[in-house]
């Protein structure tokens, strides 16, 4: 929330993103119930790597899509 209020004092927040946001976490939610199912429950380190960097894929594609609706 603290986030929200210093954009708006900022005149950076933009509700139009929240459709956007709504349906990024979906997908999301999504996905990593489809991989929970298909996981063993004991992950490799490989395993668990990949995950960190899919994870790490998807932040960079949500700040990408800000970015991009800034400018």
């Amino acid at each position: 929330m603290l986030a929200v209020m210093n954009s708006a004092v900022a005149g950076e927040f933009i509700p139009e993103f929240a459709p956007n946001i709504v349906r990024w976490r979906k997908n999301r939610q999504e996905a990593m119930e489809a991989v929970q199912l298909r996981a063993p429950v004991q992950q490799s380190e490989a395993e668990r790597q990949k995950a960190k960097a899919e994870r790490i894929k998807a932040i960079a594609d949500l700040k990408a899509m800000f970015q991009g609706r800034k400018q």
